[in-house]
C-alpha cells in the first residue's frame, strides 16, 4: 500500500512540475503593406501632339497594373518638373494647363492639356511616381486621415511594418 502511495506521490509530483514549465517562444511578425511605388523618367521626346497641340500625350508601361488591379486596386499619380522638384498629385490644373491621368490594363496614359484650347509648348523632362495600393488599404488609408493627394504622406503609411509577440507555449 505504501508502495502504490508513494508511486502515486511521485507520478503527480512528475505530473506537475512537467506541466508547470512553460517555453516562451518569440515570434516576429512583418507586415507589408500591399502597396507599391514606380519611378519613370519621362523624356520630352516621348510626349505626343494632339489636337493642333493644344495637349500631349505619353503612355507608362506598367505591367503590374492587371485587369483585376485595374478595376478594384487604387493607381495614384504623381508628377514633378525636374529630379529636385515636389511631387504634385493628378489629376490637377495649373497655370492653364489640365494634367491628367487615364489607367488601362498594364499601361497608365499621361495627358497634359490646354483648358482654353490653345496651342502649348511640349512638355520637358519630368518624373512621375505610380503607387499601386490595394483596395482595401485605400480605404484603411481614408479611415486614418492619410491626404492621397501627398506622396509623401502616403508612402510612409504603407511601409512595411514589424513587430514582435511574445507567445507562451504550453
Amino acid at each position: 500500500m505504501k508502495r502504490i502511495t508513494l508511486t502515486l506521490s511521485l507520478l503527480l509530483f512528475t505530473l506537475g512540475v512537467t506541466t508547470s514549465c512553460q517555453d516562451v517562444t518569440e515570434v516576429t511578425e512583418v507586415y507589408t503593406t500591399p502597396a507599391r511605388s514606380i519611378l519613370y523618367n519621362v523624356a520630352a521626346n516621348s510626349w505626343t501632339p494632339y489636337g493642333g497641340n493644344s495637349g500631349y500625350t505619353t503612355s507608362l508601361n506598367v505591367p503590374e497594373i492587371t485587369g483585376s488591379f485595374n478595376e478594384y486596386g487604387g493607381i495614384l499619380v504623381y508628377i514633378a518638373f525636374g529630379t529636385a522638384a515636389p511631387f504634385e498629385a493628378l489629376p490637377k490644373t495649373l497655370d492653364g494647363i489640365s494634367y491628367n491621368f487615364t489607367t488601362f490594363t498594364g499601361s497608365i496614359e499621361l495627358d497634359f492639356q490646354t483648358v482654353s484650347g490653345g496651342a502649348m509648348t511640349r512638355p520637358g523632362f519630368l518624373q512621375a511616381k505610380v503607387v499601386l495600393v490595394d483596395a482595401e488599404q485605400i480605404a484603411l488609408l481614408k479611415a486614418k486621415g492619410v491626404d492621397l493627394k501627398n506622396y509623401n504622406a502616403v508612402m510612409s503609411t504603407v511601409k512595411p511594418i514589424e513587430r514582435s509577440i511574445s507567445v507562451k507555449v504550453n
